[in-house]
């Protein structure tokens, strides 16, 4: 191997290095986090459930949707509402069971925004001994219940060996704490450590955060890829929609090619226009006039 080869080895080697510790470090921070209130009383016991309530449940309104896309019945979801605290200390009881429905359970209760929820959906979410797609849908119903200190679970669940479990794990992440998903999505990005197909969909949750390290990191990462992606890459920056972000874009739009070039071009001239009424001018046409000059000398 040459000198240069093993210099370019050394230095991915680093990368990953680098990326592995801003991950266990995003983890080592949700685990830190304050407990809420809440989380108090899952320690203490719940009510025995009327077993025939479940049984009605079960029988005649699960499962909780028919829809391909997994949009709760109105109806049934009334029909379980109208059962009250009865109602919804059964939908616990069967969450908490493998002998029932379980995913119907879960999601009547996050429809219901039941706090109680919480304290079964964070062991389901967290049990490696559960199958994934139970799994996947308890760490998204705490993602839709707002439980912050899920965060830790969420970022424990992007593997990249398991797509289903990576993306429910990265969605919840990128509902909770826009940071964590920052610094998570940049560790991964830089290691590479994501399902194959999945790096469109990290750019994009990336750039939602609009974090300083989410911006520093869609340029890093610009020079990474090929100018297909870097079209991509640019276009991410650009509808962060902030000075610092577009100024990004202007450094990344160089490295692109033919129509993607000139179309983001005018995405970022569009974007900068769009700011005049609101930030530094000054650097407005600063910007402006660096697009317009790469555009007409073409470099």
């Amino acid at each position: 191997m040459t000198i240069i080869g093993r210099s370019r080895t050394r230095q991915a080697g680093v990368r990953r290095q680098v990326a592995a510790i801003a991950v266990a470090l995003a983890i080592a921070a949700a685990l830190a986090a304050p407990a809420p209130l809440a989380a108090a009383t899952c320690a203490e016991a719940e009510p025995a459930a009327d077993s025939a309530l479940v049984r009605e449940i079960e029988t005649s309104l699960c499962p909780a949707s028919d829809d391909p896309l997994l949009v709760v019945s109105p109806e049934r979801l009334r029909a379980v509402a109208a059962l009250g605290d009865r109602g919804r200390t059964a939908l616990l009881t069967m969450a908490r069971s493998p002998a029932h429905d379980r995913v119907c359970a879960i999601e009547y209760l996050v429809e219901m925004r039941e706090p109680r929820a919480v304290c079964v959906l964070r062991p389901l979410a967290a049990s490696t001994a559960e199958l994934a797609p139970l799994r996947g849908r308890a760490v998204l119903g705490l993602a839709g219940l707002g439980d912050r200190q899920s965060v830790a679970i969420a970022a424990s669940l992007l593997d990249p060996g398991d797509r289903a479990l990576f993306r429910a794990g990265l969605e919840t992440l990128a509902t909770l704490d826009a940071g964590v998903t920052a610094t998570m999505v940049t560790g991964l990005l830089a290691g590479g450590r994501y399902p194959e197909g999945y790096w469109a969909l990290l750019i994009t949750r990336l750039a939602e955060t609009r974090e300083r390290v989410a911006i520093d990191a869609l340029i890093a990462e610009s020079v990474r890829v090929d100018a297909g992606r870097g079209a991509h890459v640019a276009r991410a920056l650009i509808r962060v929609g902030t000075l610092e972000s577009l100024d990004g874009a202007v450094r990344v739009y160089p490295r692109l090619e033919g129509r993607a070039r000139a179309l983001v071009a005018i995405e970022i001239r569009r974007a900068l226009h769009a700011l005049r009424p609101t930030a530094d001018l000054t650097r407005v046409e600063h910007l402006l006039t660096l697009v317009n000059a790469r555009t007409a000398g073409g470099d």
